[in-house]
């Protein structure tokens, strides 16, 4: 089962969420007006309900699914993720929950202009395994790719 993270200003029917072929669920949930530890607590307990095998997040989802994958030991996939934005009670995502993430693929376009497309994957190379497309937007424009780099992560966890 796949918990899916949306971005800011988005819902569960963003064509992200909808392109992905496997079992799945997204909670449509307004980042700002909830305030980031009112977020932090009901994706808590969205995971301890849900019991997700994997987390996939776009934009500021993805902040929160590699966030919880470092806090929870869940495996995650990362869409153009903010790992580094600049709203209230957030804080950068460091290289040492990265670190404590137990398997994390990502997805980047690098044509996005909204995230510093570049940075992250300097930031994610390190330890994820991450894939690029040299052109692309933020909302994703190459959507057919969502589901590969998701079929890659559940085989690389089958492989390991």
């Amino acid at each position: 089962m796949i918990l899916f993270f949306h971005g800011l200003n988005s819902s569960n029917n963003t064509n992200k969420f909808a392109t992905i072929d496997r079992k799945k669920y997204c909670e449509t949930v307004d980042y700002l007006e909830l305030g980031y530890d009112a977020v932090n607590n009901l994706y808590d307990e969205l995971i301890d309900g849900i019991k997700p095998d994997v987390l996939v997040g776009h934009s500021l989802g993805g902040y929160w699914a590699l966030k919880k994958s470092a806090e929870r030991n869940i495996p995650c996939v990362l869409l153009n993720p903010s790992l580094f934005p600049k709203y209230d009670g957030y804080t950068a995502l460091s290289e040492q929950e990265l670190q404590r993430a137990p398997a994390v693929h990502a997805y980047i376009e690098l044509g996005d202009k909204v995230i510093p497309a570049v940075l992250i994957n300097e930031f994610l190379k390190a330890r994820a395994h991450v894939t690029t497309h040299y052109a692309g937007h933020h909302r994703i424009e190459y959507v057919e790719n969502i589901n590969k780099i998701i079929e890659r992560h559940y085989a690389y966890e089958y492989i390991h």
